[in-house]
């Protein structure tokens, strides 16, 4: 059907604008939805050729060729093509950059004696002659692309035809206005998830009542199954510890009220049956009326973090247990190096018992030895409390009134900080700096 019998059919351009709506409505893409357009254009016109240009991203007056084609024979058109893909158009300069600069379809009765039709000096014969083409416009007036055909007849137009045309761009403007923003939306969807993917953390993202309505993998893995299989549940129904979840309620219910961004600790159960704890903390995104929209709530996995604090608890606490079943057989903890050097290790806090249990079996030690150095290593010892600093110094008394001479060994500086701030006369003291020096200040006195 030639543009003529178009404009004679009414319904043919109601019929052509309904096609094309629908198809731009089930298009994946923008891009896909102009090239729908332009084949249905051609096919309802009967004409062999159209293409898409687009502005480039960064020169909006400068129109780019794109891939977007119909052409009914490659081999007749292969020219037009290649020079079509190989020519740019600024603001104004030819069919394309006209339309760019008028924001309105445009009509060229014959390419080869059109003035401003650049590609018809690049090759004698394009094998097309007549052409026409229209913006397409988002917004106010931004132009996402030009539209053009082309005919190897020659038609002319007395402008019913582009007026016609006109009101199909501004339909055709709408549709791609909301296709345009439906697809930013899903590629900002993309690359949100994208982001939150990439992050070790946990992120769970809860509507204004607190129901998972998205979460990174991270959480997925830690919680145990997919977004999918929770349903419209909220965070909280999630831990089985009832303490757990009323604090978790009481944190969401909190930063929607305004408060403060707080850190909760909640034991879980995850999906393979695996105890976890993960640490929660969140922050509300707020409409435009500042209710709550969304409260992204943020976990760090504490599991593996918690099992080695056990793990170096129990440790510390096994050997503080050893030692003070040594001291209470009064088993004397003491490494003899020779007959009158000992060494006295210690290992974690220093409470009130294992300092008398220490004290009694240093001096026992020092008598049956006749000792003439004891050294006693503080590495094992991470802080000092007042009663501790005064358990050192009366052992170093009870040392000196038996005849030996204390020497201390690995001190931390926390630990030197306390015996400074006590009052300690350090000049009185014998310190070195690791229990190996120590050791051979002790040997050269021999």
């Amino acid at each position: 059907m030639g543009v003529d019998s178009v404009l004679a059919d009414e319904r043919s351009l109601v019929e052509l604008l309904r096609v094309v709506t629908v198809d731009v409505h089930e298009a994946a893409s923008v891009e896909e939805a102009l090239h729908r357009t332009i084949v249905h254009i051609c096919d309802r016109l009967g004409w062999p050729v159209g293409h898409v240009y687009v502005p480039a991203a960064e020169d909006p007056s400068l129109l780019l060729p794109t891939a977007l084609w119909y052409l009914d024979d490659e081999v007749k058109f292969a020219t037009f093509k290649a020079v079509t893909e190989a020519t740019q158009f600024t603001r104004g300069v030819g069919l394309p950059g006209r339309v760019l600069a008028s924001k309105q379809p445009a009509w060229v009765r014959n390419v080869r004696e059109d003035a401003n039709f650049p590609r018809a000096r690049l090759a004698k014969n394009l094998g097309v002659k007549t052409g026409f083409a229209f913006p397409v416009v988002i917004g106010a007036a931004e132009v996402v692309a030009v539209l053009e055909f082309f005919s190897d007849a020659e038609y002319g137009d007395d402008g019913t035809f582009l007026a016609t045309i006109g009101r199909i761009a501004r339909q055709l403007g709408r549709l791609f206005e909301r296709k345009h923003a439906q697809e930013m939306l899903s590629r900002e969807r993309d690359f949100l998830a994208g982001v939150m993917d990439l992050v070790d953390g946990l992120i769970v993202v809860l509507d204004a009542r607190g129901r998972i309505v998205r979460m990174n993998r991270a959480a997925e893995r830690a919680l145990g199954r997919a977004l999918s299989l929770f349903g419209p549940r909220h965070l909280w129904d999630l831990t089985p510890d009832p303490a757990a979840s009323a604090r978790l309620r009481a944190l969401f219910e909190e930063l929607g009220a305004g408060g403060r961004r707080q850190q909760v600790e909640v034991p879980w159960t995850a999906g393979d049956g695996a105890r976890r704890v993960t640490a929660w903390s969140g922050a509300v995104l707020r409409g435009k009326n500042g209710a709550s929209r969304f409260v992204i709530m943020t976990g760090i996995d504490l599991t593996e973090r918690k099992r080695a604090e056990e793990e170096r608890a129990r440790l510390q606490e096994e050997v503080i247990r050893a030692q003070d079943a040594a001291l209470a057989k009064l088993s004397v903890p003491l490494i003899p190096l020779g007959d009158d050097v000992v060494v006295l290790p210690l290992i974690g806090p220093l409470e009130a018992q294992r300092a008398r249990r220490m004290i009694e079996a240093l001096s026992r030690g020092i008598a049956a030895r006749r000792t003439r150095i004891a050294i006693v290593d503080l590495t094992g010892v991470d802080d000092l409390d007042a009663p501790a600093v005064q358990t050192l110094l009366d052992l170093v008394r009870v040392a000196r009134l038996l005849g030996a001479q204390v020497v201390m060994t690995g001190i931390r500086p926390e630990v030197a900080q306390r015996l400074a701030a006590g009052g300690t006369d350090v000049s009185r003291l014998v310190v070195k700096g690791s229990l190996q020096s120590g050791i051979a200040f002790a040997m050269r006195g021999r």
